[in-house]
């Protein structure tokens, strides 16, 4: 019998639906060995959400011509976006076979006493935006209720996941193409054969990360003690080479027929970072702490200015790549296809202030 997957939309949000991985679940689900459900408002809210970041507003009143027409059309096309991203939600669940649950009057009258109540997935009383989580809850409670095949829930967000994970016969995965990997189905290719193609195709592979990760880690938020910011957090905002690619061949797996998703670490240099630091704290730094900082804005408001430096980032994730294979006079040959980096981890190379000690050491001046 196919598992019962549940999605909820902070997945759906960060997901590829033409990806490597979005292939394998559509394989599997056609091999009914996955059955996908999600709640009515799940699709409503992903669909909503993703459309209202493609509004745009444009004041055209100082364009001229030819400009303005083209500047128009441009605009028209852009105003046509939220309805073909709506559709293309609904098509993708739809080609899923995706089983919709729509709310009951008993999940209703749960949602509200929680609501008014304050327990999760509420992360405090009468949190008005913590209502569709509480309904997407209640309706895989309901099927849980009545389940009599092994069900799943993905979320990535954690007091909704913590919430399913405190239903019977719930499991909360984060970590997506994992569970995908726990599904056999028959293969005419074996893991090792998929690894030695990956092999071969090394080289580019590496170029894949060099050129795609770098967009993947920006706007991450790091950690670091000796940061004098609000809680001690810089922002990404710019990244240099990637170096020193790593792959774990060991823990390489298999999601479907040919998706195969290897982990990998490696260091990216010269990551450029920003944040706001309270004025007071900045002009108490030392002469040494004051060199690792570039000031953008000195006056960035009453209490802020605004400063960047530099450090390497050290990166785990992993690489889904889609391998179909050939076979021509009875020679196999494989074709790399869709690609999809997951960043899963991003942390300073070395602690920052470790970092300043081996610098005034070494007796350079340069961050």
């Amino acid at each position: 019998m196919p598992i019962a997957i549940f999605f909820d939309s902070s997945f759906i949000r960060g997901f590829s639906p033409q990806g490597p991985v979005a292939l394998a679940l559509l394989e599997l689900v056609h091999a009914n060995e996955v059955e996908v459900h999600v709640s009515s408002l799940v699709e409503r809210e992903v669909a909503t959400g993703l459309a209202e970041k493609t509004k745009v507003q444009v004041n055209t009143a100082w364009v001229v011509e030819p400009d303005r027409s083209a500047l128009m059309a441009a605009v028209k096309v852009a105003e046509a976006a939220p309805a073909m991203i709506e559709r293309g939600v609904t098509k993708w669940l739809d080609d899923l076979g995706a089983i919709r649950h729509a709310p009951t009057a008993d999940e209703s009258t749960r949602v509200w006493d929680a609501y008014f109540a304050g327990a999760l997935p509420f992360k405090e009383r009468k949190n008005r935006n913590d209502i569709p989580d509480g309904f997407i809850l209640e309706s895989l409670r309901t099927y849980a209720q009545t389940a009599t095949v092994r069900t799943c829930f993905v979320c990535v967000d954690g007091a909704l996941a913590g919430a399913g994970a405190n239903i019977k016969n719930v499991e909360v995965h984060k970590d997506f193409p994992a569970l995908l990997s726990e599904i056999q189905v028959k293969r005419v290719t074996s893991l090792e054969d998929l690894r030695d193609a990956c092999d071969e195709y090394l080289p580019e592979l590496e170029r894949m990360i060099e050129e795609g990760l770098g967009s993947s880690i920006v706007q991450t938020e790091l950690f670091d003690p000796s940061l004098p910011s609000d809680h001690n957090e810089a922002t990404l905002v710019g990244y240099g080479d990637v170096a020193e690619i790593d792959f774990d061949w060991v823990d390489a797996t298999l999601l479907g027929t040919d998706v195969v998703r290897i982990p990998f670490h490696c260091t990216v240099n010269d990551c450029a970072f920003s944040l706001f630091v309270f004025k007071a704290e900045y002009w108490s730094l030392s002469d040494e702490e004051d060199a690792r900082f570039e000031v953008f804005d000195g006056d960035w408001n009453e209490k802020y200015l605004w400063a960047q430096f530099q450090s390497g980032v050290h990166v785990e994730a992993t690489i889904a790549i889609q391998l179909t294979m050939h076979v021509d006079q009875g020679v196999r040959s494989f074709k790399i296809g869709k690609t999809e980096i997951n960043v899963e981890q991003v942390e300073f190379a070395e602690s920052l202030a470790k970092k300043e000690r081996s610098r005034r050491q070494s007796g350079k001046s340069d961050p």
